[in-house]
Formats: C-alpha cells, sequence, structure tokens
C-alpha cells in the first residue's frame, strides 16, 4: 500500500465562504490531509491555539476582521508551516503585501 502525498498533514482552512471550505477540505483530504475548518477570524484563532497546523488556507475578507491579521499572528508561530491567502478582490498591491507577509 502507497502512502498518500498528504498523509500525516494537517491544514487550517478559513473562510466564510461553505463552497470554499468544502472544496478545499476535498480538494486537500484527497491527498491524506486533515483537514479543520473556520468560518471567522476569532474561530481560526481559536482552532490554531488548540494545535500545530502544517498548512493554513486564509480568506482575506473574513465576516468579524481580516485574514491579514491573522496571517501576521501565524508568522509569530516558532513551529514550520505554510500559508497561502485565498481571496475574491485579488490586486497586484494585495499579492505584494501578502508576499511581504510570508505568505
Amino acid at each position: 500500500m502507497s502512502e498518500q502525498l498528504g498523509a500525516g498533514l494537517c491544514a487550517l482552512v478559513v473562510d466564510d465562504e461553505v463552497v470554499v471550505c468544502e472544496f478545499l477540505s476535498r480538494f486537500l483530504e484527497g491527498f491524506g490531509v486533515g483537514v479543520v475548518t473556520a468560518s471567522s477570524l476569532g474561530a481560526a484563532r481559536v482552532r490554531a491555539d488548540s494545535q500545530d497546523y502544517d498548512l493554513f488556507f486564509v480568506d482575506k475578507h473574513l465576516p468579524d476582521g481580516s485574514g491579514v491579521e491573522l496571517v501576521k499572528e501565524l508568522t509569530e508561530r516558532l513551529y514550520e508551516h505554510e500559508v497561502v491567502m485565498i481571496t475574491a478582490q485579488a490586486t497586484v498591491d494585495s499579492a505584494v503585501a501578502a508576499i511581504r507577509l510570508g505568505v
């Protein structure tokens, strides 16, 4: 039996759009990645504090704040992880700002 590519990895998907969370969850789970979801900045903070994640998929615009705030907080974590920022309202300036944050 071959091991799945993402077996043992865990991702936190943060987006207030249910369809986005469902799509990313199914996609990642297809590679063996464990997925936890959050639909708000507050819920994401609670989940991020409850365990270590390997991957974060963070929507830029959340109902209770900016995903950028969460990304800034994640960069202070001492463990290794990757962050992908997702948004439907992308601009070159927002992409550059995200890259400067380490996204």
